[in-house]
């Protein structure tokens, strides 16, 4: 429930509990939010805001906090600090946001603001000169999303109370955000101090194991030497029983290049990456007809595509 309290203003609240029969060893739990205006900020916030206004480039390192048993409430990151984010940047251009976090925090309403954002994960206890490697310039980095970051909590599967349905079938995590949704970022995606380009796609079956094998050109057009992780991406699969995505990862290879240079690359695609399960048969059949497979740097950035007929 939410209200709206005024200066001054006191309520009473009344809990009524009952512990269940089982999972009993954490005990309950109540937790109270509160919303204030914008313009309000803690002495430590202002703090920050004023080194902030008086330094060349600003750093904030946000975090969440999750454990096993507890689930989080929304996909903001908690104890004002979006409010932070906001208020850092709005005073330097140039900040920087470090999230470390469990997993995707939504980044919508703050990231207009900043320079760059660096999804961090859990570091550990080397975090802090990892990160300075990173941010100096001694580490070219080369991590890609394993999940797409939402905009909103309107783009993952809502949970309910009690009992919850599972309707999505295989449309889970990046492949439930089809064409045109827009995540904040994509699934896959990465960035890197140098840029890399693709060239010469080919794709061929792969008669010995039933799968594919696509071969295409990665070449480095930046100055710096960087490790890149191209992604193969496979378009909806004709003949399924059930759902197909948009597009789905089958295969991904990380590779090294120097500046100017290219690599020839070649990937694996297994034949499970072309099937699906098939619920009448209770048994792995091989889709059929012309399937397209996409090669980029994430599900939604890809340069190359080609075309191979599948048969059963």
């Amino acid at each position: 429930r939410s209200i709206t309290l005024q200066q001054g203003q006191q309520i009473q609240v009344r809990i009524e509990y009952a512990a269940p029969a089982l999972n009993t060893y954490q005990g309950g739990q109540v937790r109270l939010f509160w919303e204030h205006p914008e313009s309000v900020m803690s002495p430590m916030m202002q703090a920050a805001v004023t080194a902030a206004d008086q330094s060349r480039v600003a750093v904030v390192v946000v975090r969440d906090y999750e454990t096993e048993g507890v689930d989080r409430p929304s996909l903001a990151l908690p104890k004002e600090q979006e409010q932070l984010i906001r208020a850092v940047a709005a005073v330097n251009p140039r900040t920087i946001v470090v999230l470390e976090t469990g997993t995707v925090s939504r980044v919508a309403p703050w990231i207009r603001g900043t320079r760059a954002v660096i999804q961090a994960w859990y570091p550990g206890q080397e975090q802090g000169n990892a990160i300075a490697d990173v941010l100096f310039g001694r580490v070219n980095p080369s991590g890609h999303l394993p999940a797409s970051v939402p905009r909103n909590e309107a783009q993952v599967p809502g949970i309910g109370v009690g009992v919850t349905n599972f309707t999505e079938d295989v449309l889970v995590g990046y492949r439930g955000l089809g064409r045109g949704q827009n995540p904040s970022f994509a699934f896959g995606h990465g960035l890197s101090y140098t840029d890399f380009r693709y060239r010469n796609l080919r794709v061929t079956r792969d008669r010995s194991t039933g799968g594919a094998t696509v071969r295409f050109t990665v070449r480095n057009v930046g100055d710096r030497r960087g490790i890149d992780v191209p992604q193969v991406y496979v378009g909806r699969l004709r003949g399924t029983e059930g759902a197909s995505p948009w597009r789905q990862l089958v295969g991904f290879k990380a590779v090294t290049v120097r500046p100017g240079r290219q690599r020839v690359v070649r990937i694996q695609v297994p034949p499970e990456s072309l099937s699906f399960w098939s619920t009448s048969q209770q048994q792995w059949v091989r889709a059929s007809g012309r399937v397209a497979f996409h090669v980029g740097h994430s599900v939604e950035r890809t340069e190359l595509r080609d075309r191979l007929q599948l048969r059963r």
